[in-house]
């Protein structure tokens, strides 16, 4: 008899043994009784081995779920491909990173390589086919096209599987998304390129003033490499925040989170420099930090200077101006007195002599004060094109002959023609009183030189920002330079100021350089001052070149004759509001000859014409006057008799006397003070027109 296997085991476990037959009706009865306890037994076993499937079947399921979920959490996906009959698997996490577009594809690798972005296919492939060839694993990156949004980006870790033969011809990996790994990479990246090409400096600096972090410009603008500043200390670049003031700022700026200040850096080759800084204290990772953002503001000082030394010296050229007006109209009193006191003293020798003293006293004062409204841009300008280098070559002759010959003088000239538009007379004056200037500057020097020069100059942005109101690109610039003292750097700020002079007492009024200033400004130039006390000066003039069509606008003025002119019992009508001066015309016009009428103001000189317009010959009026001015008053008279000839007498706005002559026919300017025969001829010559 064959006994099922379970049932033989069960037998030979209680005793039995095959080939051993009961031979007793008791031994039949235990074999039954075992019998029956081996299927018993038999049938738990099998039970307990059918349960045990089912367990290992449902754990086996329960794992799946986790490792599927597990995937789809950490967005991985695993997958496998036979490259030869190009079939595979991929997991639902493969299916939930590549999207839509594998969801209606078989498995395969033909179907992954089309759910890659074209421009990683090639690369994927290659690198495939080289592990296959070596049998080593590789790692690599890819993006997957997704429809209406940004390319998705995965991380594939890539494994080639040998056959029995151990030629590979399969492949499986795993696959992660990093899209949100990338994009915070490249947002890191894009951080780090600002930070380090910021136009501001920035540096990282921890609790001790350890730099912990700089960018490039900081680097740059201190001029160490980045490695030297990482290994220093803010004491280091900044000589004004020793440890203590770095301290307490510390504390301050953890307090407030942020500040603002000035200071001042120092670069590698000991430059100082003054910054402007933004700090920020912040904590990242547990630790502290003071991040600041600083900036050179080495030109912004310097502009701010220049700004400011400009309306200085703008407010002082409008009290000049203020002064002037005052001033002239005091000489022009003194000098009709004079006239008059030489008349009544002509018999009287040793009183003449001090009326003649008073005369060139009043005229060298007259002479400052011209000078004076060149600085304030207030005198009359006679603009003519001329060549630079023949202007420049014939003024330093002139301007020479007053050097002595131990200095040598040096006058240096382009071969190109630069024209420019200025005033002769005016511009003579300003390289007579620069070179004037040399000559006392080398005067105790060994070798002494004085060197003239000239050549083109185009403005840059630079110059733009320090000169705005100079028009024009096309330059030329004029210098003029010693190897004499220099000036000092504490005074170079006041050079052009009027009166201040760095001379000795009796060797200099202080007007000079205010002259100079004066007139480059009435040229619409600019002019620089460069100095090294001890080694020498030199004086860049720059002024704009003339268009090629500019034509000479010189304005010839009367020149007046030696002798006054008498006159003929014609009436003449003073307006001014300077009773002195006023007065003193009168006296002075009676004694030429002519019968006066006087108004203190333009409203009673209208009046006064009205009454008297069929006997008035010529009106004299002042151009500045309370209530009513020359200029307005001149437009009225003329109503009355537009053939009436004017003079306009100004000791101060210039530019509207002018503007004033150009509007009125038959009108002249003379300017305050005036001498007795200036005042006569141009008197005559109005009556004659």
């Amino acid at each position: 008899m064959s006994l099922h296997p379970m049932l033989l085991r069960q037998l030979e476990r209680s005793g039995w043994k095959e080939g051993d037959p009961p031979s007793t009706p008791e031994q039949w009865n235990n074999l039954l009784k075992r019998i029956s306890h081996a299927y018993t037994e038999a049938d738990q076993e099998r039970y307990l081995l059918s349960r045990s499937q089912d367990l290992a079947s449902n754990e086996i399921e329960e794992i799946c779920l986790r490792l599927t979920e597990a995937q789809r959490i950490a967005g991985l996906g695993d997958w496998n491909f036979n490259l030869q009959n190009d079939t595979g698997q991929w997991s639902d996490g493969c299916i939930h990173i590549f999207g839509l577009a594998c969801t209606s594809l078989t498995p395969s690798y033909s179907n992954f390589l089309a759910c890659l972005d074209s421009a990683d296919r090639e690369k994927f492939t290659a690198a495939v086919d080289t592990a296959l060839v070596q049998g080593d694993s590789f790692e690599i990156d890819f993006q997957i096209p997704v429809k209406n949004r940004d390319n998705r980006w995965v991380h594939a870790n890539v494994q080639p599987i040998p056959n029995p033969e151990g030629k590979a011809f399969r492949i499986r990996g795993t696959a992660m998304d990093i899209t949100e790994r990338k994009r915070a990479e490249r947002g890191m990246e894009l951080i780090q390129f600002v930070m380090e090409n910021a136009s501001v400096n920035i540096t990282f600096l921890d609790a001790n003033a350890r730099i912990r972090y700089v960018n490039k410009a900081a680097c740059e603008t201190l001029g160490y490499t980045k490695e030297e500043l990482l290994g220093m200390s803010i004491p280091d670049i900044d000589p004004f925040f020793p440890s203590d003031v770095w301290d307490e700022h510390w504390k301050k700026l953890k307090n407030c989170k942020t500040g603002s200040f000035e200071t001042k850096h120092q670069r590698k080759n000991g430059e100082i420099f003054p910054v402007e800084v933004t700090a920020k204290y912040i904590e990242f990772a547990g630790k502290a930090y003071h991040v600041a953002f600083d900036s050179d503001v080495s030109e912004r000082k310097y502009l701010e200077e220049q700004l400011l030394q400009s309306q200085k010296m703008e407010a002082i050229g409008t009290l000049v101006g203020g002064i002037a007006h005052d001033f002239n109209n005091m000489l022009a009193g003194i000098m009709g007195n004079t006239y008059l006191a030489k008349m009544h003293a002509a018999d009287i020798p040793k009183l003449l002599n001090n009326i003649e003293t008073i005369d060139t006293l009043s005229n060298q004062a007259a002479e400052m004060v011209r000078q004076l409204l060149t600085f304030a841009r207030k005198d009359r300008v006679k603009m003519q094109s001329l060549s630079a280098a023949s202007f420049l070559k014939e003024a330093v002759k002139l301007a020479c002959t007053a050097i002595p010959a131990n200095i040598e003088c040096l006058c240096e000239t382009p071969s190109e023609d630069m024209r420019i538009h200025i005033d002769p007379t005016q511009l003579q004056q300003v390289i007579m009183n620069l070179m004037n200037n040399a000559k006392d500057a080398v005067e105790n020097i060994r070798d002494g030189k004085i060197i003239c020069s000239l050549k083109p100059y185009s403005a840059d942005m630079d110059f733009r920002l320090r000169y705005p109101t100079c028009e024009g690109h096309e330059f030329a610039c004029l210098s003029i330079s010693d190897n004499g003292c220099g000036i000092r750097k504490e005074v170079m700020d006041r050079v052009f100021e009027p009166f201040f002079t760095t001379k000795e007492v009796d060797k200099g009024t202080g007007l000079g350089l205010a002259m100079v200033y004066g007139a480059v400004q009435n040229h619409q130039g600019a002019i620089e001052v460069e100095s090294v006390f001890g080694q020498g000066t030199a004086f860049n003039i720059y002024l704009p070149l003339a268009p090629v069509s500019v034509s000479s606008e010189a304005e010839e003025e009367t020149v007046p004759s030696f002798e006054p002119a008498m006159g003929q019992s014609e009436l003449i009508l003073i307006v001014d509001d300077e009773e002195q001066l006023r007065e003193v015309i009168k006296a002075v016009l009676q004694k030429l000859g002519y019968r006066v009428l006087t108004a203190v103001d333009g409203m009673a000189a209208v009046k006064l014409y009205k009454e008297h317009a069929n006997q008035i010959d010529l009106v004299i009026l002042d151009v500045v006057m309370p209530k009513m001015g020359g200029v307005e008053a001149a437009r009225l008279i003329r109503q009355s008799n537009p053939r009436v000839p004017i003079m306009f007498a100004t000791g101060y706005d210039k530019e509207q006397a002018l503007k004033a002559q150009q509007e009125v026919a038959n009108s002249l300017v003379l300017n305050k003070p005036f001498s007795v025969e200036s005042l006569s001829q141009t008197i005559k010559q109005l009556l004659d027109s």
